[in-house]
């Protein structure tokens, strides 16, 4: 999906970066970002999802957290094919993959709410 328009960014939150070097260690990825929206069912920015890249081996890359109003930008290592998985409160988690080239990605997330019994 695409970002279709976007009128306004915020920054949102970077919680961690790891080296692609495969030791674990905190660093610096140099590669383009992965930048969106996160929104709900409803069309709406859902603030404060967690964004979790991964390889496709599994290895965790980076983590952020959505701004207010669900906008993210995630960098990467550099180009290349990643999972993008993304979690909210009251919504059931997505994962997609992502193909990043030279250049930053677009990808918008859309969150579906949770259902279950009410008592």
């Amino acid at each position: 999906m695409g970002a279709g328009g976007l009128q306004q960014r915020t920054e949102p939150q970077t919680l961690a970066a790891y080296a692609s070097a495969g030791d674990g260690s905190r660093g610096e990825q140099a590669g383009p970002s992965i930048e969106g929206q996160v929104r709900g069912a409803k069309g709406v920015g859902v603030g404060g999802a967690a964004l979790t890249l991964t390889s496709l081996t599994g290895r965790q890359l980076g983590r952020t957290v959505a701004g207010s109003d669900g906008q993210y930008a995630l960098p990467t290592p550099g180009s290349g094919s990643y999972v993008l998985i993304a979690a909210a409160d009251g919504h059931q988690p997505q994962a997609a993959t992502v193909v990043v080239g030279e250049e930053p990605v677009t990808y918008d997330v859309l969150l579906a709410g949770t259902s279950g019994l009410a008592t």
